[in-house]
């Protein structure tokens, strides 16, 4: 009677058994990546924490309280308080709504283990898992074309990237980083409808997530010039695109009368929203004078990395990936009339690092050592930014 008990579990406990190993087998490729975005995450910093604590102990704020800085205090205003608007000085408005909303519907489980920083826990924790979830999902994008040597080198390189640590503050780069990723990759399978919603969400996470609307757009039209195949009903996924960052207008209007409060904001309190050429003035004084502000130096010659890398992310990934990068470039040296935010607003240019990945992938040895400098990097620019040293 015992033995006949214990068959059916003994049987249970393989079949449980097996599940696991299919599941390893299927998605053990996640490995690398989740890996490299949580470890190199948890490197950075902690050691980011450690030289703040270092730096005068009596004015350390705490290991999380460093991480509130200038945009990330308006959305976390927002998703506690909602939006305010002024046409005429700095408001909220200014900031698309769905990284607040984000945090204002996870608060609540969040508050049952740190109800004193809730708010804050939540920014970072989307900012944490979405991270992870581009990281995988670039993995996944990157090796489909180029193998998995340039996907694990692509990882590190973004992880390592010396502006990186926005992607653990409670900022919209990782959001959005995840988000540009996953349609490129829907594109990539031609899956329209993903596409149109990824694009629709974009839309509402930031100003340009427009941009991945257009990108989606236009990469229907190719394949349909390519294939020619007959009109089908996922050409309406493309309706969607627009929608996210239609949804904030129409709130607006309806909030405050004014369905561009975002522009008027903008230029009232941050000097945007309008092309103009001060930060391509500030750049080439920083090219001229380069001690003169270091930061912006470094700045500028990043972006001049990126740009060179424009023909080769033409050549390599094609038009629509070359489109996203030099409009992810363009725009913020365009719109704004500083540098001061070039570096993360960089961070989200992820065909530059599929490029210099692929370039890197028969010089192991020199990708390892171009990481290794980039962590100092990112430790020393980690570092800055809780100390509240302007980079942003």
């Amino acid at each position: 009677m015992a033995q006949a008990v214990r068959r059916p579990r003994l049987e249970q406990a393989h079949r449980v058994v097996a599940s696991l190993q299919h599941l390893r087998e299927t998605a053990g490729w996640m490995e690398a990546p989740l890996a490299l975005a949580i470890g190199l995450r948890l490197l950075i910093f902690v050691a980011a924490d450690g030289l703040a604590r270092l730096r005068s102990r009596a004015q350390f704020g705490g290991a999380l309280n460093g991480w509130q800085k200038k945009d990330a205090l308006w959305y976390l205003s927002i998703a506690q308080g909602g939006y305010t608007y002024s046409p005429h000085a700095q408001s909220s408005v200014n900031f698309f709504p769905l990284y607040p909303l984000l945090i204002r519907l996870i608060q609540p489980l969040v508050g049952l283990i740190a109800w004193r920083d809730s708010y804050l826990v939540s920014g970072m924790l989307i900012s944490w898992v979405t991270f992870a979830a581009a990281c995988v999902a670039l993995y996944r994008l990157t090796a489909d074309r180029f193998g998995q040597t340039p996907a694990t080198g692509v990882i590190l390189l973004l992880a390592a990237y010396p502006f990186s640590f926005y992607y653990g503050a409670p900022y919209t780069e990782s959001l959005y980083l995840l988000l540009a990723v996953l349609a490129f990759l829907a594109i990539e399978r031609r899956w329209w409808w993903l596409a149109g919603v990824v694009a629709l969400l974009a839309g509402a996470e930031r100003p340009p997530g427009l941009l991945l609307g257009l990108c989606v757009a236009l990469a229907y039209a190719l394949d349909w010039r390519r294939t020619r195949h007959p009109l089908r009903r996922d050409i309406l996924s493309l309706a969607l695109t627009p929608l996210g960052a239609g949804a904030y207008l129409l709130y607006c209007w309806l909030r405050f009368g004014a369905p561009l409060a975002y522009l008027q904001t903008s230029r009232a309190g941050w000097h945007g929203g309008y092309l103009q050429s001060g930060a391509l003035l500030m750049a080439a004084r920083a090219l001229l004078h380069p001690t003169a502000h270091w930061l912006f130096t470094v700045y500028v010659l990043l972006f001049l990395g990126f740009l060179l890398s424009l023909p080769l992310i033409l050549r390599l990934l094609g038009p629509i990936y070359a489109l996203y990068a030099f409009a992810s470039l363009a725009a913020p040296i365009l719109d704004f009339p500083t540098l001061q935010s070039l570096g993360r607003y960089t961070s989200v240019v992820f065909p530059t690092f599929i490029v210099l990945a692929c370039l890197l992938r028969r010089w192991p040895q020199f990708q390892g050592m171009v990481a290794g400098v980039s962590l100092v990097l990112l430790a020393l620019t980690a570092y800055l930014f809780i100390i509240g040293y302007g980079l942003s």
